[in-house]
């Protein structure tokens, strides 16, 4: 698959890395490792990421590492992106394959999906190339395997592997959840491109106000059938997707509960 990826990247002029809107960690390493594998090919790259919003906790790491960053790789938006794409160029979509996500994929004849969610009814239209493993744990473990199949000019900074290393770290729940034997050994080649555990947990760490919303969220929980526990909010506030998930999720370390749920407006 990793030659596979290189020839199409070859084949072209011009090529646009897409993640899914609300980007996260995963999504962003993801997206910074296929661009560097572009650039150690010597190709012009794009990542498609100034629109659709960005976590917070990841908008604070782009900022922390943005002199690194913005100097290794080219940000652009989608109204950006459409107004020098061509038909001959190609988009690698990471991390989602919802047709309708980005209006770039009808005007480009080459796709790539790299993805790691089950395979839903709405898939791209007549991708080149298709690399959907539901096995792994996220998509900066299967990308983090190209690398040493791709280019010896290829190199990752510790910012870049710093990001894709946070991105397995949150989608396998710190090690917990969907991990295989390929899933360390990911971590382990990311390690030993520079990441700093420590510095990672940082870039993790809450500010008071989240960490006050997600307490006040918690005191709707309530106790069912014995091992479940339902928070439904009904003080008319709006909460964030993101933030029902991370208390649902925590609401699961609590000893006897097999499931979570959190309601609430969003």
């Amino acid at each position: 698959m990793a030659q596979a990826i290189k020839e199409a990247i070859l084949d072209v002029k011009r090529v646009f890395i897409v993640g899914h809107k609300n980007m996260d960690f995963d999504c962003m390493g993801s997206c910074l490792c296929m661009s560097r594998i572009c650039s150690a090919n010597a190709k012009e790259v794009y990542i498609v990421s100034e629109s659709g919003g960005i976590e917070p906790q990841l908008d604070n790491a782009m900022h922390v590492y943005a002199p690194v960053l913005n100097d290794r790789h080219h940000f652009i938006t989608e109204e950006e992106a459409m107004n020098i794409a061509s038909k001959d160029d190609l988009v690698i979509a990471v991390d989602f394959h919802n047709p309708n996500a980005f209006q770039i994929l009808n005007l480009v004849d080459k796709v790539i999906v790299i993805d790691h969610h089950r395979r839903s009814e709405a898939f791209i239209d007549n991708p080149l190339l298709v690399y959907v493993e539901t096995s792994a744990s996220s998509v900066s473990e299967l990308v983090t395997e190209f690398i040493p199949y791709s280019s010896s000019r290829l190199d990752l900074s510790e910012a870049e592997a710093t990001i894709m290393y946070l991105g397995i770290l949150i989608d396998t729940n710190r090690f917990k959840q969907r991990t295989g034997s390929r899933t360390f050994e990911a971590a382990a080649a990311l390690r030993k491109m520079g990441v700093d555990p420590i510095e990672a947990e940082n870039l993790l760490k809450e500010d008071f106000i989240d960490f006050e919303a997600k307490t006040n969220i918690m005191k709707y929980g309530k106790l069912v059938f014995g091992n479940m526990i339902v928070a439904a909010v009904d003080n008319n506030e709006i909460i964030s997707r993101t933030m029902m998930s991370q208390v649902a999720d925590y609401l699961l370390n609590i000893k006897g509960i097999e499931a979570s749920f959190v309601i609430a407006k969003t």
